[in-house]
């Protein structure tokens, strides 16, 4: 194998080791198709294995593997052999299990045993992959390959050193009493739970419904139309002339009334100045003639003296 391979598997069981506890001797679950795949590419898995992990290693194999592979008839005896000289590990099945399945539930989700997986069947790896900190082996043509590290085990290890650089529980609980006292840190305030407002009912948009479809209109019918919406126009007209002139009579007779009451007390002022000035004029004569009369008696009574008088003398 070339070394600069050898480099690379080096780097990720050192990533391995640091964030997820691997240690030497790495335990490898192998699975019956792998031992059915290394006897056809003609690979001894005692030897390759150690070369790959550069280490130690522990070859483990379930019973169920072992009742899969006897299930399986003639072609998979010799792979039952190579299977049954690695170490059994007792798992929890009464009754026989498929081997993928007895694989993922040893590891479950966090690989607490710190278990690596040597398998060629691709819906277990694609499976194991989502587990953080499971090394993965499988056989390409004659080789035996270790996959590079999964997206889940590399955001695992940024959550793990961002874990290393915050305070421990009691470093933090100092922390913020300290803070408290300094008056960095206030007292978080309950918070008043906010009531949803009751949401109104919105109609359709006007934009995703659909437009009305015109209605083809025969001849006849736009004739009518047009007939219809010309009396509509000569009514509105009336309408409007009727109510227009309406409102000229209506005008006129508030401008009459005053005008009227104005003209009447016109002439009524007129006829008790005329009445007072026949009556004037009318008392006027009337002292003439008194005045006249007096004259005139007078006169007489003047003319009876002188005659008196005349007389006497004459006598």
């Amino acid at each position: 194998m070339r070394p600069k391979t050898l480099q690379a598997y080096k780097r990720t069981l050192h990533t391995y080791h640091v964030g997820f506890g691997l240690r030497e001797p790495y335990q490898i679950l192998v699975d019956g198709d792998f031992c059915k795949e290394a006897l056809t590419q003609k690979i001894y898995i005692k030897d390759s294995l150690p070369e790959i992990m550069q280490a130690p290693t522990k070859l483990m194999v379930t019973e169920c593997t072992i009742h899969e592979l006897q299930s399986k008839g003639r072609e998979f005896t010799n792979a039952m052999i190579v299977a049954k000289r690695f170490e059994h590990r007792r798992c929890a099945h009464k009754t026989p299990v498929k081997s993928a399945a007895c694989i993922s539930e040893i590891i479950g989700s966090t690989n607490q045993y710190h278990y690596c997986v040597a398998s060629q069947d691709k819906k277990l790896r694609s499976h194991l992959r989502s587990v953080p900190g499971v090394p993965l082996l499988h056989i390409k043509k004659n080789l035996v390959i270790l996959e590079p590290m999964s997206n889940e085990s590399k955001e695992a290890l940024k959550r793990h050193e961002i874990e290393k650089t915050l305070p421990m529980g009691k470093e933090a609980s100092l922390l913020k009493g300290i803070g408290r006292a300094a008056g960095i840190i206030k007292d978080e305030e309950p918070k008043e739970k906010k009531t949803k407002k009751a949401l109104k009912k919105k109609g359709p948009n006007p934009l995703s419904v659909k437009k009305k479809k015109k209605q083809q209109t025969t001849p006849k019918e736009a004739t009518n139309e047009k007939k219809k919406s010309e009396e509509a126009q000569n009514k509105n007209d009336t309408t409007e002339l009727s109510q227009g002139q309406k409102r000229k009579r209506d005008e006129e007779k508030s401008t009459s009334v005053p005008e009227a009451t104005s003209s009447a007390t016109a002439e009524a002022t007129v006829a008790t100045e005329v009445t007072e000035k026949a009556e004037n004029a009318e008392n006027a004569g009337g002292d003439k003639k008194r005045r006249r009369r007096k004259k005139k008696k007078t006169g007489q009574e003047e003319a009876s003296e002188t005659n008196v008088e005349t007389t006497a003398e004459k006598a």
